[in-house]
């Protein structure tokens, strides 16, 4: 599956504002660059899942977890019990930041979801605590003490620029081709600049500079794309049982392919990436407390019900049978001394009998 577009990874890091305010209680490394952070709040709970360069999102499933790796480890003896008390983007790139509290203590877990992909663990400064990989670049390190430092932002949005700089930008690149130019100087990602372009007919290696007002069009189509990208639906394109791609708006390319629709960007990443997985219902432990309420509320009708069928049975007993037992009262008033197997004799052939007799306080138990 491709990387993960910068226009989803905003959509996604909307859906995970959620989170916030959220601690920390586990953290999981599943292998092969795939992450799990086990999270709670009052009333709340979660499960974050980063397959770095993919995805990062809340997830309704979980996996078996084995022994914890060296470095689950090192993260879990940092983070622990830690407070997640915001959650953006980096440098308006695919990068997604944590900010951790704990006290006085603050810390931040970097995803960079580009390329190969990494998980960083920063501290207040900025400066790299441990990395899933250590690496170095031209301009940043990723090693421990140094400065964490995202790569450089290339150029601007011309989705977010005035007009007068989208053109000076055409006509600096004039020579190249639209999809080329699109694919640079906006920040969505390839799929939707050209599928914006096909859209429109037009030649993804047509030079930017002969288009004209076409250009326009094209940005104008990415923007709809953008507006329709935000909604956070998702279209998982299937191909022969297999899926083949996925976005957050419909692609012209893949319309003779099945499609399955989701009304949230979440489901559809565990559709894609956690299909081996065994579901599980991740409950807020607020309705879980009312449900067994209701439960108790439950049980506690149905026991009331019970005894009132169970007196209403005793009354009845008691109607029946009153002639009898009022010649077992009469019989003690007028002998003080009558015991309970005399009573008893009374009684022959009722079905009922005198469990007891205590005279002196006015006490005869009946078994009806």
């Amino acid at each position: 599956m491709r990387e993960i577009s910068n226009i989803e990874i905003s959509v996604l890091v909307g859906k995970l504002k959620q989170v916030e305010g959220s601690y920390i209680d586990k953290f999981y490394d599943l292998g092969s660059g795939r992450f799990v952070l086990k999270l709670s709040r009052k009333d709340f709970k979660a499960n974050v899942m980063c397959l770095l360069s993919h995805t990062l999102h809340i997830t309704a499933y979980t996996e078996k977890y084995g022994e914890p790796s060296n470095f689950a480890v090192a993260v879990r003896k940092r983070v622990g019990g830690y407070q997640i008390s915001g959650i953006s983007k980096v440098n308006d790139d695919r990068i997604v930041r944590l900010s951790l509290s704990k006290g006085e203590s603050h810390l931040g877990i970097v995803f960079e979801m580009f390329g190969k992909g990494n998980m960083i663990l920063v501290d207040q400064e900025d400066k790299i605590l441990l990395a899933y990989a250590y690496e170095d670049f031209k301009g940043r390190s990723i090693r421990p003490r140094a400065a964490y430092k995202p790569p450089e932002n290339l150029g601007i949005d011309i989705l977010a620029s005035s007009k007068e700089e989208a053109k000076n930008a055409i006509r600096k690149h004039s020579d190249m081709g639209i999809m080329s130019f699109m694919s640079r100087w906006t920040n969505v990602g390839t799929l939707y600049v050209e599928n914006a372009i096909s859209s429109l007919g037009i030649d993804p290696k047509e030079a930017v500079g002969k288009l004209g007002a076409k250009v326009w069009s094209v940005i104008e189509g990415i923007d709809t794309e953008v507006a329709e990208a935000e909604k956070g639906n998702a279209h998982v394109y299937v191909n022969h049982g297999t899926v083949a791609d996925y976005a957050l708006c419909s692609i012209k390319k893949y319309a003779d392919m099945d499609v399955v629709e989701f009304d949230d960007i979440h489901k559809a990443m565990d559709f894609i990436y956690v299909e081996k997985a065994e579901k599980v219902e991740v409950e807020n432990p607020a309705l879980e407390k009312l449900k067994k309420s209701i439960d108790k509320q439950k049980r506690i009708v149905a026991g009331i019900d019970e005894q009132i069928s169970r007196n209403k049975a005793i009354a009845q007993a008691i109607f029946n049978n009153m002639n009898v037992l009022n010649q077992i009262i009469d019989a003690a008033s007028h002998n003080k001394r009558i015991t309970a197997d005399e009573l008893n004799a009374l009684l022959e052939g009722t079905g009922l009998s005198v469990k007891s007799a205590d005279l002196k306080s006015k006490h005869i138990i009946v078994d009806i």
